[in-house]
């Protein structure tokens, strides 16, 4: 109600946990905050991540949730402290696995400091895999960034993030792109509407829906 949102939201769960990072050197470090700082100061790559405690379980009406969609989607967000942790809670990432709806991993625009400097997309999605994650489809930004924004994350360690098609061919993991950069020239984002349609997109041309639901995706993508 706060936040004036539609549909429905729901918690991956309600047990308090905590996040966990082992970084490449084998050390560990707990607390969102505490690993963003310690991935700057030990400049070494995440390992993996898990939760404390490890035994935490999923909203039975989140498992639900996934159990009866017919899109999943996954991201944008930080990759170890927002995306993947959510895939670690009890029941989560089995439910994901055995979905029969369209998984899609909405790429982020740029490459996050104090989390995934210098990863390629293929990183991106090998982090998710490696955590138990899954996905059919990788949707990824084909604009590019203005010069004056590339030099300003630059110099904060940011940068717009590479394809590697080979490799999710590899994987068997289709690649859909487009643009969706936001034209508010600020910031380096999605725009939230260009965003939607390219997911509405890509399930309707690679997995689109019979009869009358089918039609009815068509005709919001030729409102746009």
């Amino acid at each position: 109600q706060i936040l004036a949102v539609t549909g429905q939201v729901l918690p991956v769960c309600t047990q308090n946990a905590a996040l966990e990072a082992i970084f490449a050197d084998g050390s560990r470090v707990v607390g969102e905050t505490a690993i963003t700082s310690a991935k700057k100061d030990k400049n070494l790559d995440i390992r993996s991540i898990r939760l404390l405690p490890e035994d935490t379980q999923a909203l039975p009406q989140a498992l639900e949730a996934l159990e009866e969609a017919e899109l999943i989607v996954l991201g944008p967000g930080s990759l170890y402290t927002s995306i993947i942790p959510n895939l670690l809670v009890g029941g989560v990432a089995d439910a994901l696995r055995r979905s029969r709806a369209m998984r899609i991993y909405a790429l982020n625009v740029m490459t996050q400091d104090g989390e995934t400097e210098h990863y390629s997309a293929w990183d991106h999605a090998r982090a998710i895999l490696d955590h138990g994650g899954c996905m059919d489809v990788c949707l990824y930004n084909t604009r590019a960034i203005s010069r004056r924004l590339a030099d300003r994350y630059s110099a904060e360690g940011g940068e717009p993030i590479r394809m590697e098609p080979a490799a999710f061919e590899r994987a068997g993991i289709r690649l859909f792109g487009g643009d969706m950069l936001s034209r508010s020239g600020s910031l380096a984002r999605h725009d939230p509407l260009r965003l939607a349609y390219h997911v509405m997109l890509a399930a309707d041309t690679l997995s689109p829906r019979s009869g009358a639901l089918g039609d009815y995706d068509r005709l919001l993508l030729r409102r746009r």
